[in-house]
């Protein structure tokens, strides 16, 4: 759950949310904020899966401190000039990042 107050999250670390950002995922557009992280983003909208494997169980973030690859995603940005691969979990939601996830695939045997 995201949280919208601009209250300091404890008494000792204050809590500045970045500004409101679009990007979209899956072809949905969803506000994001500047300095989360695509996965932190993702969780935030409820969406727990984002790949499937060989056996279709769906696959979510693990680690996340960018040592596995299972919060793998596919972005494309104005800055980027095709799709690549970034784990979600290390990759900083940026404005018109464009993300597809592989939850939805189907299996491909």
């Amino acid at each position: 759950m995201r949280i919208e107050s601009s209250a300091p999250m404890s008494p000792l670390t204050p809590h500045h949310r970045g500004r409101p950002i679009t990007i979209w995922i899956d072809g949905e557009p969803v506000t994001a904020f500047e300095g989360e992280t695509l996965a932190g983003v993702l969780l935030a909208e409820g969406r727990r899966a984002l790949q499937r494997h060989g056996s279709s169980r769906a696959r979510g973030l693990y680690c996340g401190i960018g040592v596995c690859f299972e919060c793998l995603v596919m972005v494309e940005s104005d800055a980027e000039e095709e799709a690549v691969s970034v784990r979600a979990c290390v990759t900083l939601a940026r404005e018109g990042m464009r993300i597809h996830t592989r939850a939805m695939q189907e299996n491909r045997s």
